[in-house]
C-alpha cells in the first residue's frame, strides 16, 4: 500500500477470528457432508461408511490444510492487488534483446571472438558487441578541475551502433558523435562537443591519472587519436537495456583498440524463445569466457525482490503447513488400516480386489480434504475482499487459489501413495490369523 490504510489490529483481530470460525464450521460440514453422501462403487462405500463412523478425526487432522490455505489464498489476492505497486518499468526493450553481458579489458578483436562464441551458442538468434572505453581532452587540467574532461567511445561495428542512435548511413571506417542533450540525467551536449566533436584530438588514456600511480598511461608517448573532420553529429536513441548514452561512436577500423585505456565489451544478445534454456545457455557461455563476466536479463518490468520473497515465502509457508497437517494425516490413516487389518483381510478372502480398496483409501483421504478446501476457498476469498476493501483496494485476480488446491490435490496423492505399502501388507491372509 502506498500508505498505511488498514488500520492492522482491527484486522488482525478480525482475520483470526475468521479462521476460528472456520475450523469450527469444519467439523460440521464434513458430517454433514458424508452424511449426504450417496451409494456407489464398491471403494466408495467402504470409504463413506469409514468417515461417517469417524467424520470428528478427520475434521480435525484437515482443519490446519483450512487455516493454512485460506490464509494463503487471502494473503495473495492481496499482494495480486498490490503488485502494481512494487513493479516499475526499466526501460528495457526486451523485443531487442535479451541478455546484456559484460567484460572487462577486451579488444575489438576480443569482443568479436566473443561476439562469434555466443553466436554459435544453441538458442541465440542475434549477437552484437561493442568495446566500451573513454576518450580524454588533452592538455593541463583546468583550475579548480581535479580530472580531465573525459567522453565515452563505443566501437564496433554498424549493426551493434544502430543499437545507440539512428545512423544515417554507416560503413566501417565511420565514426560518429553521439548526443543524448541531457537525457536521463546524461551530460549537456556542450559538456559533451568540449571533449569529442568532429576533428578534435583525444587522448586514448587518462593523460591525468590519480595521484597514488594507478592506472598510469604506458611510458612514451600518449597514445592520441583525430575524431575524423567528417565525423556525423547523431542523436542518441535508448539502446535495449533502456539508457541513453553519449560520446563517440566508431566503427573498428576508425581507431586501435589496443591503445585505449580501461575498456570492456558489452554483448547484447537475442535469443531464440523456442529454446527455453536459451539464457542459461548464454550465462554457461559467459562463464566459459570469463567468470567475473557480469549477465543481466532485459525484462521491462520488474518486481521488488523483498515484495517476490515475501510474495513466495507465504505460498512456501503455506505449503509446508499442510505438509505437516498431511503427515498426520497419514499417520492417522495408517492407524486406522491397523486397526481394519482383520476385516481388510476378510474383506480379500472373500473376493474383494485390492484395487478396490486401495480406492477406499484414497476416497477416505480425498473427500475430507476436498471438503476443507472448498471451505477454504470460500474462506479465503472472502477474507481477501474484506482485507482488501479496508485498504480501497479492488480485486485483482480471483482465480489466485488454484496453486493453493493443486497443492492440495497433490498431497491427497501422497497421502494415498505412502499408505499403500501397509494396506498391501495389512491385505495378506495371515491378517486372518488369531490367538
Amino acid at each position: 500500500m502506498t500508505e498505511t490504510s488498514i488500520d492492522t489490529v482491527p484486522v488482525v483481530a478480525g482475520t483470526v477470528l475468521f479462521l476460528i470460525g472456520l475450523t469450527t464450521l469444519l467439523p460440521w460440514l464434513v458430517e454433514t457432508g458424508v452424511r449426504r453422501l450417496h451409494a456407489g462403487p464398491v471403494a466408495w462405500q467402504l470409504a463413506v461408511r469409514r468417515l461417517q463412523l469417524s467424520s470428528g478425526t478427520a475434521a480435525r487432522a484437515v482443519s490446519g490444510i483450512v487455516v493454512a490455505a485460506t490464509g494463503a489464498i487471502a494473503l495473495q489476492m492481496l499482494f495480486q492487488a498490490m503488485e502494481n505497486e512494487f513493479t516499475l518499468p526499466t526501460g528495457a526493450d526486451s523485443s531487442r534483446a535479451q541478455v546484456a553481458v559484460g567484460f572487462r579489458d577486451r579488444t575489438a578483436d576480443e569482443a568479436r571472438d566473443i561476439t562469434a562464441r555466443f553466436a554459435r551458442t544453441e538458442g541465440v538468434a542475434e549477437a552484437m558487441s561493442v568495446v566500451e572505453a573513454h576518450v580524454w581532452r588533452p592538455g593541463p587540467l583546468e583550475k579548480g578541475r581535479e580530472f580531465a574532461p573525459a567522453a565515452p567511445l563505443r566501437v564496433g561495428d554498424c549493426s551493434s551502433l544502430r543499437e545507440y542512435a539512428v545512423l544515417p548511413s554507416c560503413k566501417d571506417g565511420d565514426v560518429f558523435v553521439l548526443l543524448a542533450h541531457g537525457a536521463q540525467g546524461s551530460p549537456d551536449d556542450a559538456r559533451t562537443t568540449a571533449v569529442a566533436r568532429p576533428g578534435a584530438a583525444v587522448a586514448l588514456r587518462d593523460p591525468h591519472p590519480p595521484e597514488d600511480g594507478s592506472e598510469r598511461p604506458a611510458d612514451g608517448p600518449l597514445p592520441r587519436w583525430r575524431i575524423p573532420t567528417d565525423a556525423k553529429t547523431v542523436d542518441s536513441r535508448p539502446d535495449p537495456t533502456g539508457m541513453y548514452q553519449y560520446g563517440v561512436l566508431a566503427t573498428p577500423s576508425a581507431v586501435d583498440t589496443g591503445l585505449l585505456g580501461e575498456s570492456y565489451a558489452q554483448n547484447t544478445i537475442r535469443i531464440d524463445p523456442a529454446v527455453p534454456d536459451a539464457a542459461d545457455r548464454v550465462r554457461n557461455t559467459a562463464a566459459a569466457i570469463d567468470p567475473t563476466a557480469w549477465v543481466k536479463d532485459l525484462k521491462e518490468t520488474e518486481r521488488g525482490a523483498a515484495f517476490s520473497s515475501v510474495r513466495t515465502g507465504i505460498l512456501v509457508g503455506s505449503t509446508l503447513t499442510m505438509l505437516l497437517v498431511a503427515a498426520s494425516l497419514l499417520v492417522t490413516t495408517l492407524e486406522q488400516l491397523r486397526d481394519r487389518k482383520r476385516l481388510l483381510s476378510s474383506l480379500v478372502a472373500f473376493g474383494t480386489r485390492r484395487s478396490t480398496l486401495a480406492l477406499s483409501v484414497l476416497w477416505q483421504t480425498a473427500v475430507p480434504i476436498a471438503l476443507g478446501l472448498a471451505l477454504a476457498v470460500a474462506g479465503g476469498l472472502g477474507l481477501g475482499v474484506v482485507l482488501l476493501k479496508s485498504g480501497g483496494q479492488p480485486v485483482q485476480d480471483w482465480w489466485v487459489f488454484l496453486p493453493v488446491v493443486g497443492i492440495g490435490a497433490a498431497l491427497i496423492a501422497l497421502v494415498t501413495l505412502l499408505s499403500m505399502p501397509a494396506l498391501w501388507r495389512l491385505m495378506r491372509a495371515d491378517g486372518l490369523r488369531t490367538e
